[in-house]
């Protein structure tokens, strides 16, 4: 198998227009038998009540920096996953986020930011040979096109928008639980399922997480090499800005953005420039910060004929 990946971020019109920077960060790589694609979303509002009962809930103005956290998120992400290539990802989770969080720790310290600038979300697909995996922490979308157009995708939210961000583990994790009612049984994380095949025909489902759960982070793995994931020709990964399109259904939004014409190049800064230029000149505004990040899988006659 070959891998090309490509990445884009474009800031929302309510943070354009009030003035506040992009706090949307995206990456990928590409490299033998390795690509990685990787998405963060800074929280705007934080609160910072320390005895978490209104913490994470308020809208508060001293929210931070965490533009540059979700581009520290990302670069540790993107370092802690090529640090275990080509091992298959989808047995490593836990040593890719002791990685990443210590990463994310180091860069922290060493640059001067609070924990409170590390509040982002972070989601990534890795592909190691014929092993795909998905992880999300906090919210966002990921989808996967087939080859023939077949797409599944999944949205992931946060009952009450009180997101989980990596950066609670080294500070706010106690009073991020709080906030959440402190039952880590409780259902706390929504996933909504979508997905189409040739025909047209459509399918919906609903899962809910557990906090604990949540916390953990969802992971999705796939075997490229058996059945219907041989068929795997794009994954990708979105911020929840994506489902903030003005008068554009999320599942929608997906299904424009993965309809590449090719896969060369800045395949995915071309698709959502356009695409946004052209939703704009219809009325559709990003109402959020929006970023995605995708990896091309393409199959060589050598792999079909295994």
């Amino acid at each position: 198998m070959r891998f090309a990946a490509d990445h884009y971020f474009q800031i929302g019109h309510a943070h354009y227009r009030s003035g506040k920077p992009c706090q949307d960060y995206a990456a990928s790589m590409a490299r033998d038998g390795f690509a990685c694609a990787i998405v963060s979303d800074g929280c705007s509002t934080a609160g910072q009540n320390r005895d978490g009962s209104q913490a994470l809930r308020d809208d508060c103005s001293d929210a931070g920096e965490t533009d540059n956290g979700s581009r520290i998120v990302v670069a540790a992400t993107r370092a802690a996953l090529a640090s275990q290539s080509p091992a298959p990802i989808s047995t490593l989770h836990e040593r890719i986020r002791g990685e990443q969080r210590r990463l994310i720790r180091s860069a922290r310290v060493l640059l001067g930011f609070s924990p409170r600038d590390m509040l982002a979300t972070c989601a990534y697909v890795a592909v190691a040979g014929t092993d795909l995996t998905f992880c999300v922490h906090g919210d966002g979308v990921i989808a996967l096109k087939y080859v023939g157009g077949r797409m599944k995708m999944c949205r992931y939210e946060w009952i009450g928008n009180i997101p989980f961000y990596p950066a609670y583990e080294d500070d706010d994790l106690a009073a991020f639980v709080r906030a959440h009612g402190e039952d880590l049984a409780a259902p706390r994380l929504l996933a909504s399922y979508y997905s189409f095949d040739e025909t047209t025909s459509e399918h919906r489902d609903e899962k809910t997480f557990s906090l604990a759960e949540g916390i953990a982070g969802v992971q999705n793995f796939f075997d490229m090499s058996k059945g219907g994931a041989a068929e795997i020709e794009y994954a990708a990964v979105f911020t929840d800005g994506v489902t903030q399109i003005k008068d554009v259904a999320w599942e929608q939004a997906v299904i424009d953005l993965l309809s590449f014409k090719t896969a060369s190049g800045e395949f995915a800064k071309r698709r959502m420039a356009r695409h946004l230029e052209r939703l704009l000149k219809e009325g559709h505004e990003t109402l959020d910060d929006i970023s995605y990040a995708v990896v091309h899988i393409e199959r060589e006659a050598s792999d079909a004929a295994e």
